[in-house]
């Protein structure tokens, strides 16, 4: 059976058009019990403030590739193409360059969304870092958990009597799949199921659709891309395994979850299909490789400009409080407007971590309210909590050119955010929840960097769903006591007075640590208590 698909180039040629994330789908049952491919549900969270980070990137780094998509006039959100659901946005620019642009991504699928208002269509040229676990062949050793209760009860009924009953059968596609069903090893089992399914033959159209179409595809061992992705997912959830239908321009597919990330999972089934690309963008007039430009540093000095940023802000913050006549909290949007564009000014080009000890709080006098006091904690957290995020996503971006204090400022503001997530289930229980994910994103690019780290922290990424390669999971799997780790490399870590953010909060003290309290560190890995 041949087909003929037209289809649009929205990343170099090296990428698989095939193999694009357009569309992402999964098996549900209608109100008139017929089984469809019903669209995921998008849930688009708002990222517009990270689009100034975004803007102005002229190079691409080690694993980075260009995109390109042009936005339909409109108001609806529009997804952006992505190669992997762990796609990392590092860059963005519209042309028009003064075209308004809104960005939100999908937590659950990962998927980036954008829109313009304008009622023209907008050019978006992006920059993505993909994935590379998400390519990686599944293997029987790769766990796969199962999640009860999520069959449809259509599909369990149909498949407890027509399929997996003990009663003889004479098609053959009904005792291979009894056959894959018995085996044990969830992961042996979906390898089973897919090298079965890519045997089947394509030649056949059906016209049939929900439960008459599975009996076809099973009894006569065949079906195109669409149908394999439709079949595979069913059973899928028969067997309680999560797995989802990806769909693009030309092709159908299949994502798995093993662990806590997902796996692609071809199933073929598009011999004979015609494709004809649209014309290919000038990939090089978007993006063109070149190093990375040092980010301008002076951090070390002990004075001047840069050693001051913190001391600044608190001036502007206390001037702004007393021309207006309020607290800092109370202040007016064109007046913290100020504060944030200070915040992102001082600390995108030269980062400093929130000073968290008692000479951080400032006072000031405001007539009509009496004498007050903030500290930077007010102003990153409060006042300017986006801005600082793009300051640390930008060091982060760009830490192995950054100067050593400077590393040490974000390590130290890392630390900080994976401690305090420790305490949430949801990032969306507090804005540190989030910053954390950037924090665990600098800490698997330098892990040695970081001299311990607490584990319930690193259960903390993986139940925020940060955990994209499981790392923080095989981790937390080797448990390592206070003890265990060189005390006097803990001590200097908690040292308040270092100005920078303590590992144990001013009250504790190492031998009052709760044995509950577990720590990773590099340096004690092979001696586990």
């Amino acid at each position: 059976m041949s087909n003929e698909y037209q289809v649009t180039r929205f990343f170099p040629g090296k990428w698989d058009t095939r193999l694009y994330r357009l569309k992402l789908l999964t098996v549900s049952v209608t109100t008139d019990q017929n089984l469809v491919e019903s669209p995921l549900p998008d849930r688009p969270v708002d990222q517009s403030f990270l689009l100034p980070f975004l803007a102005g990137r002229s190079n691409l780094n080690i694993g980075e590739t260009p995109g390109h998509l042009i936005l339909k006039p409109g108001s609806e959100w529009q997804p952006l193409p992505s190669l992997t659901p762990a796609d990392r946005l590092t860059g963005l620019r519209t042309i028009p360059a003064e075209a308004p642009l809104e960005l939100a991504q999908d937590n659950p699928t990962g998927q980036y969304f954008a829109r313009s208002r304008l009622t023209e269509p907008v050019t978006v040229d992006f920059i993505i870092k993909p994935d590379q676990t998400y390519f990686m062949s599944l293997t029987a050793a790769d766990p796969i958990e199962t999640q009860p209760r999520r069959c449809p009860p259509l599909i369990k009924v149909h498949l407890d009597q027509e399929v997996f009953t003990r009663q003889p059968t004479h098609f053959p596609g009904y005792r291979k799949l009894r056959e894959i069903g018995e085996i044990r090893n969830l992961s042996k089992r979906l390898l089973a199921l897919v090298g079965w399914f890519r045997g089947f033959s394509y030649d056949h159209n059906f016209v049939e659709t929900g439960i008459s179409l599975v009996k076809r595809l099973l009894q006569e061992q065949q079906g195109t891309c669409r149908h394999r992705a439709f079949l595979f997912q069913l059973l899928c959830l028969y067997w309680g395994i999560e797995a989802r239908i990806v769909k693009s321009d030309s092709h159908a597919f299949i994502e798995v979850r093993s662990r806590n990330e997902w796996r692609l999972c071809d199933l073929w089934g598009t011999s004979n299909s015609t494709v004809s690309y649209s014309s290919e963008p000038e990939w090089d007039s978007i993006y063109r490789s070149a190093p990375v430009q040092p980010v301008n540093s002076t951090c070390g000095r002990v004075t001047g400009r840069n050693a001051s940023s913190w001391n600044r802000i608190f001036s502007l913050v206390i001037s702004l409080c007393q021309q207006w006549q309020c607290p800092h909290y109370a202040l007016p949007p064109e007046a913290k407007s100020l504060v944030k564009d200070t915040v992102l000014e001082e600390f995108r080009k030269n980062f400093r971590h929130i000073p968290m000890g008692r000479h951080s709080e400032r006072f000031y006098f405001v007539p009509s309210v009496g004498k007050l006091s903030f500290s930077a904690f007010d102003i990153a957290y409060h006042l300017a909590p986006e801005q600082y995020l793009l300051a640390a996503r930008h060091a982060i971006d760009h830490f192995f050119t950054l100067a050593p204090p400077e590393k040490k400022a974000i390590i130290d503001w890392s630390h900080c955010m994976l401690i305090w997530s420790k305490d949430y289930q949801s990032p969306k229980e507090h804005f540190f929840c989030q910053w954390s994910e950037f924090a665990w994103q600098l800490y698997l690019q330098s892990p040695n960097d970081f001299p311990v780290l607490s584990v319930q922290s690193l259960q903390a990424i993986t139940r925020f769903n940060f955990d994209h390669n499981g790392k923080a999971e095989r981790i937390c799997q080797r448990l390592f006591r206070v003890e265990s780790i060189n005390r006097a490399q803990l001590e200097a870590v908690s040292d308040t007075k270092a100005d920078s953010f303590s590992l144990l909060f001013d009250w504790e003290t190492l031998p009052q640590v709760p044995v509950t309290e577990v720590y990773w560190s590099h340096s004690s890995r092979g001696k586990p208590d």
